[in-house]
């Protein structure tokens, strides 16, 4: 899917948390959103999927202004990943991952779709069958997070919002998370726009990342563009320091303490 945002701007009272934001995602690209709290990047996510509305600007999807779509065509072309992705609740994951394809049902709940089979392939790549009838209440955060996405993969959608999705998982489920949406979008050909706060899961996995600081857009481009000791120093205010990866040759940050000056 292409997302195209034009010179967006979101007002809450008399402060501006986005102004002329400006960037196009192109089909199957990996996009990041990176800054500090409170520089506006669930904002831009929400106004990406369609729960926000733009003061000024728009986003088109594939051409089409958002705000003139209707919230089931919208879930239909997008799926929308939290921090918290799912809440314990007491519904079978084989139920909840069938809540995907909602978007997909007629006014009598009758979905078109044969989705057995495509339930059945989804659980066979998350390695979610032998969880299919536990409540997702009895799941550990990173088993709930697999059916999160997995909900979101039924769905079938082009476009795949992730709000830091990665911020509760310790670092092996970091790893496994982000090494599963990258293989669904490889697969899949779907486009991907990630909200995170790790700057080295965002360096390994996007191909293109935005840096905001204060609602504004400071950089945008490659890793290797923006991910630099200068940059970074003047968004987060700490001096870090930037080593290559040894494997990927993408750039890695290392925090040094007694960097960040007092106030």
């Amino acid at each position: 899917m292409n997302v195209n945002v034009q010179d967006l701007r979101k007002l809450y009272g008399n402060q501006a948390v986005l102004d002329g934001v400006q960037f196009a995602v192109r089909p199957g690209e990996c996009f990041g959103i990176i800054g500090p709290n409170g520089s506006g990047k669930s904002t831009l996510l929400k106004m990406l999927s369609g729960v926000e509305r733009a003061d000024s600007g728009h986003v088109h999807l594939n051409g089409v202004d958002i705000a003139k779509m209707k919230t089931k065509q919208i879930a239909r072309k997008i799926a929308v990943l939290l921090q918290e992705a799912l809440s314990p609740v007491d519904y079978s994951v084989r139920d909840v991952i069938e809540m995907g394809r909602y978007p997909h049902q007629n006014w009598w709940g009758i979905d078109d779709t044969e989705c057995t089979s495509l339930i059945a392939d989804i659980s066979y790549k998350l390695c979610l069958e032998h969880l299919l009838h536990r409540a997702v209440s009895t799941l550990s955060g990173g088993e709930r997070q697999r059916v999160a996405i997995a909900k979101a993969m039924a769905q079938q959608p082009d476009l795949l919002l992730l709000d830091e999705p990665t911020t509760f998982l310790d670092i092996g489920y970091q790893m496994q998370m982000m090494d599963m949406v990258r293989n669904w979008q490889v697969e899949q050909g779907i486009t991907v726009i990630t909200v995170l706060h790790d700057l080295n899961l965002a360096a390994q996995y996007c191909d293109r990342i935005l840096i905001l600081n204060q609602g504004k857009q400071i950089a945008l481009g490659t890793p290797a563009e923006v991910i630099s000791d200068h940059l970074i120093e003047s968004v987060y205010g700490t001096r870090p320091i930037i080593l290559e990866h040894p494997v990927s040759a993408l750039p890695q940050i290392l925090l040094q303490p007694g960097a960040l000056p007092l106030q």
